[in-house]
């Protein structure tokens, strides 16, 4: 069925005075409905009601003849101008092709295992994420991330994230891939951490402990960002994987772990700095996976890798401008400093 719309100059006589002054001042808004329909016979009928007053109307049918404008002055006694919308022979108007709209790109390291692992596999699962994935060295074992790579969206490079030379090198790698799209990157995760010295306290400090992990906790996410900053789109979200052990409110009631909790405290330090360094270009907050159930987690941990990730990527995802530098929790919560 195809809408006409008729206007009007005169009204019909069996409108009132207001009424008709009314419709000749909205000479150019529709008057009228004319519905085109096929007959039984296989013609073309439109059929026009014309609304007089409240308690009339003006009614008629006429065959359209395969045309696109009709004129129906002197069948209707108000001189009618009719102007059809839409009808079968009418061409289709094409609407302009929409452009795609590119793949978000994650960078992440520590990608081989534990929690980085479970990021690369949810991330995956949708085939319009492009996920560069660094691993320490391809040296080692990472046949789980490559199976992850079969589906074609995941890229394994290699990056050190003790070594200021791996990172510096690391934004050739990342130009690499991101050349052959154009991409941008639209989220860095700053996952690789080490906890090699858990059960040392203030009165056991080992001097290359704490400086192993300065190195790979604090100075690796802080070059990372400083190298790759010119990859970041406007928007990206940057996130430093840190702990619940990093919060000075908590180490009130309970001191663990004391050489990585002063890493992951000056960790979140860096935050604010990157968040207030980065502000007109990019989202910095820090993040606590929780105790997870990895090989680094050890003993006593309690959350699924698959809740802990599936949390972090919901809380991130639905992050705003005013969200840098906030300290949040898996779970969506945010985290005493």
């Amino acid at each position: 069925m195809t809408a006409v719309r008729v206007y009007s100059k005169n009204p019909p006589r069996c409108m009132n005075a207001p009424t008709k002054a009314a419709a000749i001042t909205r000479f150019h808004q529709p008057l009228a409905k004319v519905d085109i329909k096929t007959s039984e016979s296989g013609g073309a009928l439109y059929n026009v009601n014309i609304p007089c007053c409240a308690n009339n109307s003006m009614n008629f049918s006429r065959p359209l003849a395969g045309r696109k404008h009709l004129d129906i002055t002197g069948i209707a006694k108000d001189r009618t101008i009719v102007e059809t919308l839409r009808n079968e022979t009418s061409p289709k108007r094409e609407h302009p092709a929409q452009p795609e709209r590119k793949m978000p790109t994650y960078f992440l390291t520590g990608a081989n295992r534990g929690i980085g692992l479970e990021f690369v596999r949810q991330l995956a699962v949708n085939g319009n994420n492009k996920i560069i994935a660094a691993v320490r060295s391809k040296e080692n074992d990472y046949s789980e991330l490559e199976a992850l790579a079969s589906n074609g969206n995941v890229h394994i490079i290699e990056c050190d994230v003790s070594s200021t030379d791996s990172i510096s090198s690391l934004s050739f790698r990342v130009a690499e891939i991101l050349s052959k799209t154009g991409d941008s990157l639209n989220y860095l995760f700053n996952i690789a951490g080490i906890n090699a010295t858990s059960s040392d306290t203030s009165l056991s400090l080992d001097p290359a402990s704490l400086q192993r992990h300065m190195d790979i906790n604090v100075l690796g996410p802080a070059k990372i960002v400083e190298t790759l900053r010119q990859y970041l789109a406007r928007g990206a979200v940057v996130m430093n994987m840190t702990s619940g052990l990093a919060s000075l409110t908590i180490a009130k009631d309970m001191t663990k772990c004391c050489t990585y909790s002063i890493s992951k405290a000056a960790q979140n330090m860096l935050t604010l700095h990157q968040a207030r360094d980065l502000k007109k270009q990019a989202i910095v907050i820090c993040m606590d996976p929780g105790w997870v159930k990895t090989r680094m987690g050890g003993k006593g941990a309690f959350v699924e890798p698959e809740v802990s990730i599936k949390g972090m990527l919901e809380v991130i995802e639905g992050l705003k401008k005013e969200d840098t530098g906030k300290f949040y929790r898996f779970d969506g919560s945010q985290c005493q400093w």
